[in-house]
């Protein structure tokens, strides 16, 4: 017996859910993982570089920071620093997209 397929309506993506993000340990060394003993390996190419969500990345730098580091920062793929006009460009753009999607 067949079953119908009913189409769900998608959640919009948000900036939260994207892996966009790179977390820079200091200029030009970006994260990449966390050895043994909690601290940070760093690589100098952003394509291996972990990728993440901007929630994943602010989380990490900020328990980098509490281990006494004082570079991490939050990046996109290209390595420009997010600051809060980078947030809400992207809440605006995220907002744009679903608006012409969905129609709300």
């Amino acid at each position: 017996m067949a079953t119908k397929k009913t189409n769900h309506r998608k959640q919009p993506r948000v900036i939260e859910g994207t892996s966009r993000y790179l977390l820079q340990l200091s200029r030009g060394l970006f994260y990449l993982s966390t050895d043994g003993d909690g601290k940070p390996l760093g690589v100098r190419a952003p394509s291996i570089a972990m990728h993440m969500s901007y929630v994943e990345a602010d989380r990490l730098c900020q328990h980098f920071r509490s281990m006494g580091y004082n570079g991490p920062i939050v990046t996109d793929i290209y390595g420009r620093v997010i600051d809060g006009d980078a947030l809400e460009a992207e809440r605006r753009m995220q907002a744009e997209r679903s608006q012409g999607i969905w129609g709300e």
